[in-house]
C-alpha cells in the first residue's frame, strides 16, 4: 500500500500548549453566554510560583475580554495538597500567589488543604470542593450575605509588648481541635 502521509499538527492545537488547550477546551464555546467560572487548578502550574498570580490575572481577564460580558465571576480552588516533588518553598509560595490573584474584581478561592491527599494528585472528595465553590457564588452572587463562604483569611498583624497579635477576615466558628479558647 502507499505510504500514508502525517500532516503535522498546527503548534496552537498541541494540548502541551495553553493555545491549544484554550483552542480545543474554551474557544468553541465563546458565542455562548457565561454566567461565571469555576476553575479546578491543574498541578502543571506548581513551578510557575513566580509569575502564577501574572498567568491567572491574565486568564481571567483574557476570557472576560473574550466574553464581552463584563467582570463575571471566576472563582477558583487552591492547589490541592500532594507530595510533590518540588523544594520545600514551591508550594507556600503557589499558594499565596494564588491568593493575590484575589486582588482581581469578582473572584474568590476556595481551600482545600484539609481534604486533599498527600498520596493521591487527584483527591477523591470532589463533592466538598463543590460545596465549597457553590458557598462562594451564593455568599457572592446570589445574595447570602450571612453564609460563611471561605476560611480565615489573614487581614493584618500588630505587635503589643512580647505578644503579636495576628487578625483574621472570615473567621466565624474558628475553633480549637481541643475546644479550648483560642490563645
Amino acid at each position: 500500500p502507499p505510504p500514508v502521509a502525517v500532516i503535522p499538527k498546527h503548534p496552537l492545537d498541541s494540548h502541551h500548549s495553553h493555545t491549544g488547550l484554550y483552542n480545543g477546551m474554551v474557544h468553541a464555546i465563546v458565542p455562548y453566554t457565561i454566567r461565571g467560572v469555576t476553575w479546578y487548578q491543574g498541578e502543571q502550574n506548581v513551578p510557575d510560583k513566580g509569575y502564577y498570580a501574572e498567568l491567572m490575572k491574565g486568564l481571567i481577564t483574557g476570557w472576560r475580554s473574550i466574553w464581552g460580558q463584563g467582570d463575571f465571576p471566576f472563582y477558583y480552588v487552591q492547589i490541592a495538597p500532594f507530595n510533590y516533588p518540588y523544594p520545600g518553598s514551591f508550594l507556600p509560595e503557589l499558594r499565596e500567589a494564588q491568593t493575590k490573584v484575589l486582588a482581581v474584581p469578582n473572584t474568590g478561592m476556595v481551600v482545600t488543604m484539609d481534604i486533599g491527599d498527600l498520596f493521591d494528585i487527584h483527591p477523591l472528595n470532589k463533592r466538598e470542593v463543590g460545596r465549597r465553590l457553590s458557598l462562594v457564588a451564593l455568599a457572592k452572587d446570589y445574595g447570602f450575605d450571612e453564609i460563611e463562604h471561605c476560611g480565615p483569611m489573614y487581614a493584618g498583624m500588630s505587635v503589643e509588648g512580647n505578644h503579636v497579635r495576628i487578625r483574621f477576615d472570615h473567621a466565624a466558628g474558628l475553633s480549637t481541635h481541643d475546644g479550648q479558647p483560642l490563645s
